[in-house]
C-alpha cells in the first residue's frame, strides 16, 4: 500500500493522472526502483513512498499542492484559539442605584505544552495527576471590556 496523505489518495482514486502522464512502466515495485546507495535501509528510496505514476510532477500532472497552495494564506495547522466572552449584571434593590452590566472579551490560544512541563507535549500518556487533569495549556493573548453595541 502506497503511504500518502488524504488528499493525494483522493487524487489518485479520482484517477485524474491516470495513464496521461507515463513516461516508465511504473514506480511501484521496488525492483524498478533504483538504490541512491549501499547506505542505510532509511537513505534508499522506496517504491511505497513514491507517486504511482511515473511522470509525477510534470507539468499538467494533478498534485495536492494544486489544492492546497491557493488555500495556504487562511490555513491553519490547529485552530486552538477562542474568543470567549462573559456577561455580568448587578441589582441593588436597597438603593436608587443603576443596575450595572458588564461584559468582557478574552481570546485565549491552547498550546500543545502540559500544564506541567514534566509530561512531553505530543504524549497522551501523562505522569502528572495535574496533567490528567487540567490538560494543557492556554494562555490569555487579549482581554477587553465591551458594550452591548459591540455584541
Amino acid at each position: 500500500e502506497q503511504m500518502q496523505g488524504r488528499i493525494d489518495e483522493a487524487i489518485n482514486l479520482s484517477n485524474i493522472n491516470k495513464d496521461k502522464h507515463k513516461i516508465a512502466t511504473t514506480t511501484q515495485n521496488q525492483s524498478d526502483v533504483q538504490a541512491l546507495s549501499s547506505g542505510p535501509d532509511q537513505a534508499q528510496v522506496s517504491a511505497k513512498n513514491l507517486a504511482p505514476h511515473t511522470g509525477a510532477g510534470l507539468p499538467g500532472y494533478f498534485k495536492q499542492q494544486d489544492i492546497l497552495r491557493p488555500l495556504s494564506p487562511v490555513m491553519t495547522t490547529r485552530g486552538d484559539t477562542f474568543i470567549i466572552r462573559a456577561y455580568g449584571s448587578s441589582n441593588n434593590n436597597l438603593s436608587d442605584s443603576k443596575n450595572v452590566k458588564v461584559i468582557c472579551e478574552a481570546t485565549l490560544q491552547r498550546f500543545p505544552d502540559y500544564v506541567e512541563s514534566i509530561d512531553e507535549p505530543y504524549t497522551d500518556q501523562v505522569s502528572s495527576n495535574i496533567n490528567a487533569q487540567f490538560g494543557r495549556k492556554f494562555k490569555i493573548i487579549s482581554f477587553k471590556w465591551i458594550t452591548l453595541d459591540d455584541v
